[in-house]
């Protein structure tokens, strides 16, 4: 009785193991073959979006010691996570000083990511004096970047 229990069950497992299995082609008595198909979708190119808009300082503040923040909305359009960070800034011959603040580490799909940049004018009004009517501009640059984990090597039959 304790015989038969033992190879009922063995010939379960086996039948329940092999069930889902592709079957190989033998090509002579000493080798067979088989074959296997493995497909995917390529990720979206990092991509992000700022709003359409020209960002004017107010008069008020450009002028010595004055310190104010610049906020830009940046939103992800990849189709996974991406890192945004501020990039170059250029400012010309203002007296200015830019403070980029934290960069956004993790931003969902569709996410958005608020830079801040802290800038302040020199407390310097001999040198203020010297720009005095001249025209301010400062350029940000914004990068974005893949933060997805490289790809996890897949195994046949694991879930």
């Amino acid at each position: 009785m304790r015989i038969f229990n033992m190879a009922a069950l063995l010939t379960t497992i086996l039948a329940l193991s092999t069930a889902n299995a592709a079957g190989s082609t033998s090509t002579g008595f000493g080798s067979a073959t088989s074959t296997m198909t493995a497909s995917g979708t390529y990720a979206s190119a990092v991509s992000f979006t700022i709003p359409d808009t020209t960002l004017t300082i107010p008069k008020a503040q450009v002028r010595p010691g004055a310190t104010f923040t610049v906020t830009i909305p940046v939103t992800n359009t990849t189709d996974r996570a991406i890192t945004i960070e501020a990039g170059e800034i250029t400012n010309g011959n203002t007296g200015l000083t830019i403070i980029a603040g934290a960069n956004c580490d993790t931003v969902a799909p569709g996410g958005l990511c608020n830079l801040e940049y802290t800038l302040t004018f020199a407390n310097d009004s001999a040198g203020a004096a010297a720009l005095g009517g001249t025209d301010v501009s400062v350029t940000f640059a914004i990068n974005a970047f893949d933060t997805a984990a490289p790809a996890e090597d897949l195994t046949v039959g694991s879930n």
